[in-house]
């Protein structure tokens, strides 16, 4: 005998979870260009050009970098600037600068 699903009750009370975003929370479009093989390479050459994280080195703490940086973020950068690849314009950097980091930057704090 096949099983038929119940429905399920009206409950005003219980609140219904919300769906995720599809971005993952973002509020701009994800550059395609991130998906590269050329960026990943270009990023695993800024990682192990800078193997400490830029930042924590000025500040004499030693920390592993794990996230390749733009220095001027591409969605400030003019569109006749496509020096996406270019490494001197990439830093290497740990997680924790790089959400401090960009959360200046997405704040309009820089």
């Amino acid at each position: 005998m096949p099983n038929i699903p119940k429905r399920e009750k009206a409950r005003p009370w219980k609140r219904k979870l919300k769906s995720r975003k599809p971005q993952g929370g973002r509020r701009h479009d994800p550059d395609r260009r991130y998906h590269t093989k050329q960026w990943q390479r270009t990023r695993k050459l800024v990682l192990l050009r800078d193997a400490v994280c830029v930042l924590c080195e000025r500040l004499g703490k030693v920390t592993a970098s794990t996230v390749a940086d733009h220095v001027i973020p591409v969605r400030m950068r003019d569109r006749e600037d496509d020096r996406f690849y270019d490494i001197e314009t990439i830093r290497g950097l740990c997680s924790s600068c790089h959400a401090r980091v960009s959360g200046r930057q997405a704040h309009g704090k820089v």
